[in-house]
């Protein structure tokens, strides 16, 4: 006969029985019931239960009727143990999704800034038709306030009727208020959310192309122009960018998409800082032509030098706002 004690096999019997017990175990199991009729009757009520079960003694009925209880018991705690775990889940889920909700992306969102009377600022969040609903918090920072925007589902709080209205008190005192991070009021100025996703790409090294990449999306060259090559220039300033559109212009567009051209190109030299002009390199009707703005005509279009955008965005906000850009 096996070393093991029985004690410790009937111990196992329970688990053994629901195919919880590794090899090793079965193996020292089955070895040991093979040789003890104690263990093997007992292995066997269990198995078939008792009107089926040879008979065993009083003390060996009580040992199986212990195991029988150990056995519901187990499968008693199993089972609350999974029931508990996926309240919990859901619990969380719940508070999640409905209580605390989901930080909403700028890129997702269309926002409007107007400035009332009695020094109260009035922040619209354009209805997007998505079954969600809109709740914000308003946190005083430094500069002045911060807002989080988060979005929960509808099915407690119901679904946002039209746009979603966010009301500021500012004063003297305020000279910033931004929404998920992104500045959208400034010293007195409304920055729309075109302004603030440039704004938010802007690079001090024109050699850095991927930054270069996020900033002409951001400006929607690309709807401009379509698909582009890009060339760098930065062995001697004024450093130059070089696009080459891949795409033939038609005639009857050409003074439209050299507008474009020429307004991106003002927004990019505001952008990067090191940057001193940017060239097109284009055909029209198969005609090859080229379009160069340096920072010298940006800034006799601006105004003032083109690069004090960099820095503030209010003055980007008016560029935006001459060149006619949404």
């Amino acid at each position: 006969m096996s070393n093991i004690p029985c004690e410790v096999i009937k111990d196992l019997l329970p688990s053994y029985i629901d195919g919880l017990t590794a090899d090793v175990t079965n193996g020292v199991v089955n070895e040991h019931i093979k040789e003890c009729e104690s263990c093997k009757a007992i292995l066997e009520s269990m198995k078939k239960g008792q009107e089926e079960a040879p008979e065993v003694s009083a003390k060996d009925t009580k040992e199986i009727d212990f195991l029988k209880k150990n056995r519901k018991r187990n499968i008693a705690i199993l089972v609350g143990s999974i029931v508990t775990a996926v309240v919990l889940i859901i619990g969380i889920l719940f508070v999640r999704l409905q209580i605390i909700g989901n930080t909403v992306s700028m890129a997702a969102i269309k926002y409007s800034v107007i400035e009332q009377g009695d020094n109260k600022l009035a922040i619209t969040i354009a209805a997007d038709g998505e079954e969600h609903a809109y709740k914000s918090k308003l946190n005083k920072t430094v500069q002045g306030y911060g807002i989080e925007l988060s979005e929960s589902l509808t099915s407690l709080f119901g679904k946002n009727a039209g746009s979603y209205e966010i009301y500021v008190d500012i004063d003297e005192n305020t000279k910033e208020i931004t929404l998920n991070g992104r500045v959208i009021w400034y010293d007195g100025t409304a920055i729309t959310s075109g302004v603030a996703a440039a704004y938010d790409t802007s690079h001090e090294y024109m050699g850095d192309m991927p930054a270069n990449g996020k900033s002409a999306v951001a400006i929607g060259l690309p709807e401009i122009i379509g698909s582009y090559t890009n060339e760098l220039k930065s062995s001697e300033e004024p450093y130059e960018w070089i696009i080459n559109v891949e795409n033939d212009v038609a005639s009857t567009k050409q003074s439209m998409t050299e507008q474009g051209m020429t307004s991106r190109a003002y927004v990019i030299l505001a952008m990067i800082k090191n940057l001193g002009k940017v060239t097109f390199n284009y055909t029209v009707d198969g005609v090859s032509k080229t379009l160069t703005i340096d920072n010298s005509s940006a800034s006799s279009f601006f105004g003032e030098d083109i690069k004090n955008c960099y820095d503030d965005i209010t003055k980007l906000q008016k560029l935006y706002d001459m060149i006619g850009i949404r």
